[in-house]
């Protein structure tokens, strides 16, 4: 169901709710969703919020709006995001660069993240921040967040200051991330965030949030990487079949 004090807009809500039915078979492609007005009625939400949901699901590819006969699912779903998060390709660990392990805990989560990995209000998470350097200069800050007991085992694991968190799931953990859902911001940095990275305020940085999916669209991690706008510029290459 969507929660309405949750801090996430209804539509995105919804449309990531019908993203997973999706994913997980409940809607085959070529499959008819049903109509604004009965989506409307099955969430208790308004019908704009729920044209809002279809048009993110539209953008995405997941879905095709024939108007006059309704909405369906796309017969060609394009995977409109990789498996693995856009933040963690393409920043090698040679001479130049390194990563440090800040911290890691056993922690609470927060009403927030619990909703992002679908567990129960203060279910016990496991935490590893690290910072990214290059030529020792801090340009960037990983917060890893897992399920705990599920990723326990991560605990245990040496090389955490040298593997994505994807490699962490999928080569120690034997984990299949089938699929994630990730976001870009451009805010400005916390007082934590400045006093890791070196910055002096006003800092904006580039904020990326990413949650991976294993095949039974259950969340399985979390990612927040925080990067310095001062000190690096990103540059994605995408194909698109």
């Amino acid at each position: 169901m969507l929660q309405n004090n949750s801090g996430i807009p209804l539509y995105q809500q919804l449309s990531e709710t019908l993203e997973e039915q999706i994913r997980a078979g409940s809607y085959p492609p070529g499959a008819q969703l049903p109509s604004e007005r009965k989506l409307a009625a099955s969430y208790g939400i308004s019908r704009l919020t729920v044209r809002r949901a279809i048009q993110i699901l539209k953008q995405a590819g997941f879905v095709v709006v024939q108007h006059g006969r309704g909405i369906f699912v796309s017969r060609d779903l394009k995977s409109p995001m990789s498996r693995i998060p856009l933040a963690e390709r393409g920043f090698p660990l040679d001479q130049a660069t390194s990563c440090e392990v800040l911290d890691t805990c056993v922690t609470q989560t927060d009403p927030g993240l619990a909703r992002q990995l679908r567990l129960n209000p203060y279910d016990k998470i496991i935490r590893i921040r690290r910072i990214r350097a290059v030529n020792d200069q801090p340009v960037a800050l990983d917060i890893l967040n897992l399920p705990y007991p599920r990723c326990r085992a991560i605990l245990s694991c040496d090389i955490i200051a040298t593997q994505s968190l994807h490699e962490l799931l999928t080569e120690h953990l034997g984990i299949d991330v089938r699929y994630l859902r990730q976001t870009l911001h451009a805010t400005l940095a916390s007082d934590f965030e400045r006093e890791i990275l070196a910055l002096a305020p006003p800092a904006p940085v580039a904020r990326f949030d990413c949650t991976l999916y294993d095949v039974a669209s259950c969340a399985i991690g979390h990612v927040i990487i925080v990067y310095s706008t001062e000190q690096c510029m990103l540059t994605f290459t995408e194909t698109v079949n």
